[in-house]
């Protein structure tokens, strides 16, 4: 009787061998996309709270943030500290790549846009929503942002109609077809008693944006203002006034106008006595949205 395997007994066990490798691979890629998606997914996750905690620290007097990049390859996200993502400080910049494979999708934040940034000492956030992680298996996780700034894997309540909103931080929109001419065009504050301060649009550009931050004395008393756009001359949409006015810092009637609009002052808004906001008159400008 012959000892040993036979050529065709050998060949039938490496065939045997190599279907069942070739079976084993989807599920090892499956479980090793698994284990980079869920790293990946930590890791957006500590760096959002990251930003929140410096935030909540109000960390060099600053807001804190996170940008979210998927046009580039790799997709990446990016830790910043300032008002946003166009106004940053570089400086602190922490960029962190996602591995290859996996993919930044479904960007949805409250005001559009690609980051999150979040607010000193109360660590809310405007940009509220979600987005997802996506992996080249099909694997997806989802991640959720609040208004009050809690980041997590299960959906959260991100509608903020029940958030205390007052007229510390208003939003409206100019709708004029004309775009602001920056180069020629200023904005002119005018309180009450005459008082008044012109902004040089030309003179207070940042990344494309509007951004002035400035004092004025009026009867003695100083007044402390902040105005800007998110959106400027935008294709997209219309450009999108931002102004933060506290009233701890302010006490006087206040008309904020764009000096190329023809509307009757005030063309964009309105602060009474009362510190309420009321709309510009001007047909462009919308009503203004408390933050």
């Amino acid at each position: 009787m012959a000892n040993g395997f036979t050529l065709i007994e050998i060949l039938s066990i490496a065939v045997i061998l190599v279907i069942l490798f070739l079976a084993a691979l989807p599920v090892f890629y499956n479980q090793k996309g698994q284990s980079s998606l869920d790293a990946a997914v930590s890791k957006m996750i500590a760096v959002l709270e990251l930003a929140r905690t410096k935030a909540l620290a109000s960390e060099n007097e600053s807001r804190w943030g996170v940008y979210f990049d998927n046009s580039s390859l790799p997709h990446y996200t990016l830790l910043f500290k300032g008002e946003s993502y166009a106004l940053r400080d570089s400086a602190f910049d922490q960029c962190y790549d996602l591995a290859s494979g996996l993919a930044l999708n479904n960007l949805s934040f409250y005001g559009g846009g690609q980051e999150v940034v979040f607010k000193p000492v109360s660590g809310q956030t405007d940009n509220f929503g979600d987005f997802s992680l996506d992996s080249g298996s099909a694997e997806s996780r989802t991640i959720y942002i609040s208004w009050a700034g809690l980041v997590s894997l299960e959906p959260l309540s991100t509608s903020d109609e029940n958030r205390l909103k007052d007229s510390r931080h208003v939003h409206f929109s100019y709708s004029n077809p004309n775009p602001v001419d920056v180069l020629t065009d200023k904005l002119i504050l005018t309180f009450e008693g005459g008082v008044s301060q012109e902004i040089i649009l030309a003179d207070n550009l940042s990344a494309g944006q509007i951004y002035w931050q400035g004092e004025v004395e009026v009867a003695g008393e100083t007044q402390q203002i902040k105005i800007q756009t998110h959106y400027l001359n935008d294709p997209s949409q219309d450009t999108v006034f931002c102004i933060h006015r506290d009233r701890r810092f302010n006490s006087k009637i206040l008309a904020i106008d764009l000096d190329s609009d023809l509307g009757a002052s005030p063309n964009l808004i309105y602060y009474n006595a009362d510190d309420e906001t009321i709309k510009g008159n001007s047909i462009f400008v919308s009503d203004p949205i408390w933050q």
